[in-house]
């Protein structure tokens, strides 16, 4: 199980550097959906929603791994167990305002 500790307070630049990427957009909007998900089923759904070619799955997961999931548990938007690899979701209403906007 992912530890969920305390929520760090987030700075709007914080926040909008994490929204600063596709990938990163496509996780939260993921996470948002099923908070819990396995990195292999994280990196699949943001492929296909980020338009990626499956076959490049597996440099998806990578990058994931050692990109923009560190980023994002930087913030405190995610927690990554990278030993089980499992990410979830926290939320922040911040964030998923800055989302929501970025939708319309």
């Amino acid at each position: 199980m992912v530890d969920n500790g305390p929520v760090p307070d987030i700075s709007n630049s914080q926040l909008l550097r994490a929204l600063a990427s596709d990938t990163r957009r496509a996780v939260v909007r993921e996470l948002q959906d099923t908070p819990l998900r396995s990195l292999d089923e994280l990196a699949s759904a943001v492929a296909n929603n980020t338009n990626t070619d499956l076959t490049a799955l597996d440099r998806s997961r990578q990058r994931l791994h050692h990109c923009h999931l560190p980023l994002l548990e930087e913030v405190g938007v995610v927690v990554y167990d990278t030993d089980e690899g499992i990410v979830e979701y926290r939320g922040n209403d911040t964030l998923e305002a800055i989302l929501g906007a970025l939708r319309d």
